[in-house]
């Protein structure tokens, strides 16, 4: 039995998240789309919510769906985004002190 539930275990691991790309959470690629998605909500008055996670995180996959509902529920007042934990996102990843993820912060502006 605690061998089974350390395989499963070991599976969720292995297993790329579900990051929730799409129309309601765009990927965030760089330094430069953050910006650009802050620039773009503080004109509508909206804040920014970025969940940052790695595809082979399992607690990231656990909150990915969490996170949709989020960003379905909020979507007049929050735009939500994603960004991967690689080299693209670690530009920004570090300039807001993440150190583990997932990591979800909200931003208010330009």
């Amino acid at each position: 039995l605690a061998l089974q539930a350390e395989q499963r275990s070991k599976a969720v691991v292995s297993k790329p998240a579900d990051s929730g790309c799409s129309e309601l959470v765009p990927q965030l690629e760089s330094m430069e789309d953050f910006l650009e998605a802050c620039r773009r909500a503080a004109l509508s008055d909206k804040l920014v919510l970025v969940k940052f996670y790695s595809k082979r995180c399992a607690a990231c996959c656990r909150i990915a769906a969490r996170y949709r509902r989020v960003a379905l529920r909020y979507r007049q007042d929050i735009d939500c985004y994603d960004m991967e934990q690689d080299n693209a996102g670690r530009e920004l990843l570090e300039a807001r002190s993440v150190t583990q993820v997932p990591t979800v912060q909200m931003f208010h502006g330009a």
